[in-house]
């Protein structure tokens, strides 16, 4: 195929959606190639207003030796389209192009094994297309955000493969033919922020279902796309190399005792490196506390243990919010529903609006501040919430309490779950007999856990335990 006179290689492409900065401008750096010497000049038109006039943005030695470029100053919307001319001497126009379809906005990567992936049923829940979320598609190519957002065997990272590269071609026809799994949460919360922000959202998919802490390594970077971290970072620099956050929901390959013992250390580092290439300190890191799992036989200790470390990780590393999905519905054993992820993406796009756009009025969700004892018999006992959005919302009896005796081995000790009017946020227990010395309680306990807590915006209470009962203090009332 003979070669254009004028190109666009980087930068600049239909769909795509370039990053602003926090004056809410965006900065397109774009190379191309042109079989002429002169300046490389670019406009920005909407429709037909002109938003950004003619300017010079590249000088270009022509033929084969690529050209430079930044256009800045595009302000958050879209679709822009950006028209470039090449001039000589005496303001001679030798040539030009254009792109359409150029949007700026706010890019956000979605990331970590199959709940992020989106596994949810491919049915008549599946969330619509809206025209200002875009996807950075796994084949390469931005396009309107459509379910399923993570086809792993269109993507060019062998690493995303359980195939041969011979195979892959093959595969990837049939896989569009017959997939009925791929729903996911990304959508829905793309769609949330442009109607609460006013402006465009670009999705980059990098999930990968049944992934560890291990295979998410930062030390794997130098692999490039035959790893999970070197293929996002490879992605993100496709699309400018600056986004606005991370989703992330990973942690159920972490439920094991060996596993268990380090997450928190590998949590943090993954954390840490990411903000570190990226170039972003502070960069939000937006992540799920681990749900349910539908099994027997499973190691119902580990997955406690890991929605704990999850839970005390938003305190310990800066700029990190979490988000609850213990109370999900499921469309199979361990993956959450299509109607559930779409909850979830509402969920997370809360706490982007609260704790990365400053979005007054938004709470955390439900979070237990403290316990007490209502009586001294220590059958009442009081939990009180903060972080609740107008009030405490569950059944008239409220499910995921359990406690523990000294050995974590549950006990019957439960007879009501109750949220009293005249105390919105807070939810009394009542005990019989009084738990014994050693007993801990829990929320959310085990892999299937009927949890049913939330708050009147949809905010699920987060899993804890255990909490010792012995040092809680009695205070009537």
């Amino acid at each position: 195929m003979a070669r254009r006179a004028f190109e666009v290689l980087t930068g600049l492409t239909p769909h795509g959606v370039i990053q602003v900065d926090a004056d809410g401008q965006a900065a397109a750096v774009l190379t191309g190639r042109c079989v002429h010497a002169g300046r490389i000049e670019a406009r920005v038109m909407q429709g037909k207003d002109e938003r950004l006039g003619w300017r010079e943005i590249a000088v270009t030695p022509g033929g084969e030796e690529p050209f430079r470029g930044t256009l800045g100053g595009l302000p958050a919307g879209g679709p822009y389209s950006v028209e470039l001319r090449v001039m000589g001497e005496n303001a001679a126009e030798l040539g030009g192009t254009q792109v359409k379809q150029v949007y700026a906005g706010d890019l956000w990567v979605l990331a970590g094994q199959s709940n992020m992936q989106g596994i949810g049923d491919l049915d008549e829940r599946v969330e619509t297309p809206h025209k200002s979320v875009k996807c950075y598609a796994m084949r390469e190519e931005w396009e309107t955000a459509t379910e399923p957002l993570h086809p792993l065997i269109e993507s060019i990272d062998p690493v995303h493969w359980s195939c041969t590269p011979e195979d892959r071609p093959r595969l990837v026809e049939e896989a569009r033919k017959t997939r009925t799994k791929g729903a996911g949460l990304g959508i829905t919360f793309g769609k949330e922020l442009v109607k609460r922000r006013g402006y465009p959202i670009g999705l980059i998919p990098c999930a990968h279902g049944g992934t560890s802490m291990n295979q998410w390594s930062p030390d794997k970077k130098g692999e490039g796309g035959r790893s999970l971290y070197g293929s996002l970072l490879r992605r993100v620099a496709a699309c400018g190399g600056k986004v606005k956050g991370v989703l992330w929901y990973q942690g159920e390959s972490e439920c094991g005792p060996q596993s268990v013992a380090v997450f928190a250390e590998k949590f943090a580092k993954l954390v840490a490196a990411l903000r570190e290439d990226l170039q972003t300190l502070d960069l939000p890191f937006l992540y799920v506390q681990i749900g349910r799992f539908v099994r027997d036989g499973v190691d119902g200790a580990s997955w406690n243990a890991i929605r704990e470390l999850q839970r005390r990780a938003e305190s310990a590393i800066p700029n990190a919010s979490m988000v609850s999905a213990i109370d999900l519905p499921l469309d199979d054993a361990i993956h959450i529903s299509t109607d559930g992820l779409k909850r979830l993406g509402k969920r997370m796009a809360d706490a982007a609006c609260r704790s990365v756009y400053g979005e007054a009025g938004i709470e955390t969700g439900p979070r237990l501040k403290e316990a007490y004892f209502a009586n001294p018999a220590r059958t009442r006992l009081k939990l009180v919430y903060e972080g609740v959005h107008e009030k405490l919302v569950s059944p008239r009896r409220v499910g995921g309490f359990s406690i523990h005796d000294a050995s974590e081995k549950p006990i019957l000790a439960i007879l009501d779950s109750y949220v009293e009017p005249a105390q919105p946020c807070a939810v009394t227990l009542k005990l019989e007999p009084a738990p014994p010395p050693g007993a801990a309680l829990y929320y959310g306990a085990g892999v299937e856990s009927f949890a049913t807590l939330t708050d009147a915006r949809d905010h699920a209470a987060f899993a804890f335990g255990p909490l010792k009962l012995d040092g809680v203090p009695v205070r009537e009332g």
